[in-house]
């Protein structure tokens, strides 16, 4: 509920739709989408079968990434930890440095 000035009233912490509800849009559209797909198995088969090997592979590799969920790339973060080397200039004044 919105009060006079638009703001959402009491109640209604964060407003709008709550969080993780599909939007009625996107519940139609893959509603249309899976209606589609499972009305015409026979011809999408057919033209699966028709590709060219090479073609074939393309397009079932894309279809799995609907199947099975792709890996998240893992970063790893290490030190190294590096020795300079130690570097002694002879200024010909007999001193030498400590070791």
């Amino acid at each position: 509920m919105r009060k006079t000035n638009g703001q959402f009233a009491k109640g209604n912490a964060g407003g709008g739709r709550p969080k993780g509800s599909k939007n009625r849009s996107t519940t139609e559209l893959r509603s249309f989408i899976n209606n589609f797909i499972n009305n015409n198995l026979d011809l999408i088969q057919e033209d699966f079968e028709n590709l060219d090997p090479k073609e074939r592979i393309n397009a079932f590799i894309k279809l799995l990434e609907y199947s099975i969920p792709k890996l998240n790339r893992t970063e790893l973060m290490t030190e190294i930890e590096q020795k300079k080397p130690m570097v002694v200039v002879d200024l010909g004044s007999g001193v030498k440095p400590k070791d």
